[in-house]
């Protein structure tokens, strides 16, 4: 089962790449009805299903939560997060970055600024105000993501 699982999901993973995503979802199902505990079907799942507007963001959430129950990996992770802004869940895709780091020590720079730079976007994309909050937030994790201080940053900036 695992052997026809992973051929689905390889075969999954090219109908994603050619952009046909309802035959990437069928492959993605039928390798996780042959392996359950197929981590990269969930995933691909969850990928595939950014492309079929009719399924809902909960289906695609609990998707990408089962891939990293079976295999906490920071791809998944930050796939999830940028999802979860790409739909307005700011909360969820801070976390998700954030665990991304906490998993993954050495790329931790890449995930937080990867998440402050994803959130830039998400502000100005949407009628969410860029102010001061929204600001903070940003400066705050890219400063994070290379182990500075807010007070150091002050004392570099002032030289």
């Amino acid at each position: 089962m695992q052997e026809k699982a992973q051929k689905d999901v390889q075969a999954g993973m090219r109908y994603l790449s050619a952009f046909d995503y309802s035959k990437a979802m069928s492959s993605f199902k039928r390798a996780a009805k042959a392996d359950p505990n197929n981590p990269d079907a969930y995933y691909g799942m969850a990928e595939a299903a950014q492309g079929i507007p009719k399924i809902k963001t909960e289906d695609i959430l609990s998707w990408y939560d089962r891939a990293v129950s079976l295999r906490p990996d920071p791809q998944y992770l930050t796939s999830r997060g940028a999802f979860c802004l790409s739909v307005g869940l700011v909360k969820e895709a801070e976390e998700s970055y954030t665990k991304a780091a906490e998993l993954n020590p050495e790329n931790r720079a890449y995930y937080l600024s990867e998440f402050a730079v994803e959130y830039f976007y998400h502000c100005q994309n949407r009628e969410e105000a860029w102010g001061p909050e929204a600001k903070k937030k940003v400066i705050g994790y890219l400063l994070r993501s290379v182990g500075i201080s807010p007070e150091e940053a002050v004392s570099i900036l002032r030289g």
